[in-house]
């Protein structure tokens, strides 16, 4: 009858030898995005509810009661889509401040406003309420009832 007794106590040792090192050099074990970091600065179509359109402004945390703060998760783009992402544009002053934003709705001039994607980093320019339909259109990504609840309420 063959030991294993030497083979399972060294890989005991490689394993404790593991476990300390991942403590003593402190190394962070990553954990998965929650829903709204993987939602950030997307355009979400409600599908279960007549096909609302949501905006989750990127890179917020708290919720907050108010008309167009920039501090909400959501912004429904119903009729007044337009309005809505005019008022949370960020202003630019070169192409090169692009990449700083994506997920967010960008200007130069204040007529024109480009939506840059933050999933294929593209840019879709709209002008008016019909030029952003046509945008929720190619990059609108569909969302159900009890998602949208989870990134309002923060609950993953």
């Amino acid at each position: 009858m063959k030991k294993y007794t030497p083979y399972i106590f060294s890989g005991l040792i490689i394993l404790i030898f593991i476990i300390l090192t991942i403590l003593l050099l402190n190394i962070p074990i990553n954990e998965p995005p929650t829903l709204l970091e993987r939602v950030s600065g997307r355009i979400l179509i409600q599908v279960m509810d007549e096909d609302q359109v949501w905006y989750i402004y990127p890179g917020r945390n708290e919720v907050s009661n108010g008309v167009y703060p920039k501090d909400q998760k959501r912004y429904l783009l119903a009729e007044n889509g337009f309005e809505v992402l005019k008022s949370l544009a960020v202003k630019l002053e070169n192409i090169d401040e692009e990449k700083k934003y994506p997920g967010h709705i960008v200007t130069y001039d204040q007529r024109e406003y480009i939506y840059l994607d933050p999933v294929e980093s593209k840019k879709y320019k709209f002008n008016d309420q019909q030029e952003l339909l046509e945008v929720i259109e190619q990059v609108g990504l569909g969302a159900y009832n009890r998602d949208l609840k989870r990134i309002e309420s923060g609950v993953e």
